[in-house]
């Protein structure tokens, strides 16, 4: 009797026991991504350069860049999606920006337990002023050390 009362105990112990599932990925699954740098400036637009360091072991389903004029943009932010989804070096041109006005940016990849960031990179557009467009006219009454230019204004 006690040697069965002692299979019933180990039985019930044993189906007391289970694996837990956890929506918490793995290290192994965890993507990395870089944000590398910003470069082409202009007043409108950058090229983002980014990195997709270790994929994971799981299949990326989308990886780009993020953008705002808060810190930490997030793919509900301004986003343009990558060219493709593994680990290598890439860029992305960002557009549509406001001249002199600064920005964050991140790279980021998504897969099937989330999306992950890279580290955050600040930038500024240029703010030259936009120049004058002339349209040359004509030149009158040129001398030895002078010379008359008619011109219009174009824009």
């Amino acid at each position: 009797m006690p040697r069965i009362l002692s299979y019933v105990f180990l039985f019930i112990v044993f189906l007391s026991c289970s694996k837990k599932e956890s929506n918490n990925p793995v290290p192994s699954q965890v993507p990395m991504v870089v944000t590398d740098s910003i470069g082409s400036i202009s007043k409108t637009s950058v090229k983002a350069y980014y990195t997709i360091a270790n994929q994971g072991s799981i299949i990326l389903l989308e990886a780009g860049v993020v953008w705002g004029e808060s810190p930490n943009p997030t793919i509900s932010n301004n986003k343009v999606v990558g060219s493709d989804f593994i680990k290598g070096s890439y860029n992305v041109s960002i557009s549509k920006l406001i001249s002199g006005s600064s920005y964050y940016s991140r790279a980021y990849v998504t897969n099937k337990n989330g999306t992950f960031y890279g580290n955050e990179v600040m930038f500024v557009t240029q703010n030259s002023p936009d120049l004058p467009t002339i349209k040359l006219d004509s030149i009158i009454e040129v001398t030895n050390n002078s010379a008359t230019v008619v011109s219009t204004i174009v824009s």
